[in-house]
């Protein structure tokens, strides 16, 4: 039986944000991190935890800066980098983060990943 991380929580919930966004969400393929867990590969050098440890560790402190890097990066591993270079991807990152904020339970969620990045 394999663990079901904070990581793989987060990621659920933004499934499921994004799909009540957006019903055509369900036709998305698989993303990165299942495919790599199917293959058994470990987390690279730009899993989203190492990405917000290293804005971290730049100085920067605000949670919600972390906060939305972290989003960031599993959307990116979760939907491909094309996805995220257009304009209209940072107006949805905005949007979900502050969809993620607005519920205490899932904020705390997200901080808690980003105090386990941070370790």
């Amino acid at each position: 039986m394999t663990s079901f991380t904070r990581i793989d929580q987060l990621v659920a919930r933004l499934r499921t944000q994004l799909k009540r966004q957006n019903k055509s969400a369900e036709s998305v393929q698989p993303g990165a991190v299942a495919l790599e867990r199917k293959a058994g590969i470990a987390a690279g050098a730009n899993h989203p935890a190492d990405l917000v440890k290293a804005l971290h560790s730049a100085g920067v402190t605000d949670e919600c800066v972390l906060v939305t890097c972290l989003v960031e990066g599993l959307l990116k591993r979760e939907f491909g980098d094309e996805f995220s270079n257009e304009s209209q991807f940072q107006q949805a990152l905005g949007l979900i983060v502050e969809t993620l904020r607005d519920n205490p339970e899932t904020w705390s969620l997200c901080k808690e990943c980003v105090a386990q990045a941070l370790r």
